[in-house]
């Protein structure tokens, strides 16, 4: 696999864990407002797997986990490789994903080496090809939402409010659509650096809107929270 880096120790990618962010090169969608279009390009300046490790070691005295991220990680088949090697240093794995392949995440489970799950919903079922930039079926995605709905894995969905493809219409549908999730959190849209330039001259939601947001979907979700203000 192709890892890009390892990152930091931060407060808000695990939630109550401190940990560190291992990110994988490649991605099987071209979401326009992407925010690491080297990653979703498949850059191949990163570090080897040894090294990555090492890194990691180094930090396991100050982290709970490790986030492993992207690009797409489920897109690399010695993901299960990669996840057992950081349980075995005794720490939790979360995997960041946008949920196209359910069976690498089935694998994960059912392995028993990922501790948390969180799924990209990019925009309601209907229209993922705005949001993907590809021709996603929608269905694909629902049968993920479902296996995690199902499952007894921490998992958490969340939805990056862009403005021309996320509104109170798009959230309404949504909620409708992953009614009965654990967890949704609405993060806000960061416009300095996306796949498409012509995502970064658009201006992100202000505040009151994204709280707007917030009150739309508590009426489908229990715990909702906002992300990135």
């Amino acid at each position: 696999m192709e890892i890009s880096k390892v990152q930091g120790i931060s407060l808000i990618d695990y939630p109550d864990k401190l940990s560190c962010l291992l990110f994988l090169s490649g991605c099987n969608l071209a979401c326009p407002f992407c925010q690491n279009p080297d990653l979703v390009n498949g850059e191949k300046n990163g570090i080897d797997y040894t090294k990555a490790i090492e890194d990691i070691e180094k930090r396991k005295r100050f982290i709970d986990g490790v986030v492993i991220t992207g690009g797409e990680p489920t897109i690399h088949s010695d993901l299960h490789l990669l996840c057992k090697k950081i349980k075995e240093m005794g720490l939790a794995v979360k995997v960041d994903t946008n949920g196209y392949l359910l069976e690498p995440l089935k694998g994960l489970v059912s392995e028993g080496i990922v501790d948390y799950i969180a799924l990209d919903i990019k925009a309601s079922l209907s229209n993922y090809k705005k949001a993907c930039g590809k021709e996603v079926g929608g269905e694909k995605i629902r049968e993920t939402i479902e296996f995690l709905k199902s499952s007894k894995i921490e998992y958490e969905l969340r939805t990056t409010c862009v403005p021309t493809i996320i509104d109170e219409e798009e959230i309404e549908k949504i909620g409708r659509e992953i009614q009965g999730a654990r967890r949704w959190f609405l993060q806000q849209f960061q416009n300095k650096k996306t796949l498409d330039p012509n995502f970064m001259k658009i201006m992100p939601y202000c505040q009151e809107y994204l709280f707007g947001l917030k009150e739309i979907a508590k009426r489908y979700i229990e715990k909702i929270e906002i992300r990135g203000m």
